[in-house]
């Protein structure tokens, strides 16, 4: 059996088309390649921002157990009563009220002539208690875990009052190294600073 030769003409047309099924496939796959690129960014971009969100949700809760844990804090909470109010009774040990005011606070947390009384003892508890909070506050901020803005409130009120008699506690926070609160209060004075109307609803309270 005499098998006839392919026509040229149909060999060419056999070749050309061989060339664009080539290319048609080329093209299909780099298009699927293209696409699947596009969506696996679409999905890391969705994966970042559900993390973030998630992240955002655990800085939160973390500021929030924080600032709740210093509430609840008798001597946290006593300290910033001191600061807060003039002249308000405090049980500074079982059975003995006294009235304590911005001035006995600031003659307590000196730091010379250590002879101190029940009242000054007393003071000086309630505030290494608050400042305990503030350097752990400080802490968590420095290690990203919560964000300035979520421990902000109420402590930018509170240090609106100790600025008023700034240098003694700073000498106080000084003497006995407490480094990380220092670094609190003038991040929190700087922040309030860079957002003036934080700052201004802050000033309003009464």
């Amino acid at each position: 059996m005499i098998v006839q030769p392919i026509d040229p003409n149909w060999k060419d047309w056999i070749q050309t088309l061989s060339w664009v099924g080539a290319v048609i496939g080329l093209i299909l796959a780099l298009l699927k390649y293209v696409s699947e690129q596009k969506q696996n960014r679409e999905q890391r971009v969705r994966e970042l921002e559900q993390s973030q969100i998630e992240l955002r949700w655990k800085q939160a809760e973390a500021a929030k157990k924080l600032l709740d844990e210093m509430l609840s804090d008798s001597d946290a909470s006593a300290a910033m009563k001191m600061l807060d109010w003039n002249d308000v009774e405090f049980e500074v040990k079982p059975g003995l009220h006294l009235k304590i005011g911005e001035q006995d606070y600031v003659k307590a947390l000196r730091v010379s002539d250590f002879n101190f009384g029940d009242k000054e003892q007393y003071i000086r508890d309630c505030f290494d208690s608050l400042f305990y909070y503030m350097a752990m506050i400080e802490h968590y901020i420095y290690s990203d875990l919560v964000r300035l803005e979520d421990v902000a409130f109420p402590l930018d009120y509170f240090l609106r009052i100790i600025n008023r008699n700034r240098v003694v506690f700073d000498t106080f926070l000084e003497y006995y190294k407490l480094n990380r609160a220092t670094r609190f209060m003038k991040r929190l004075n700087k922040y309030k600073e860079e957002s003036p109307a934080e700052a201004a609803r802050a000033d309003a309270i009464p």
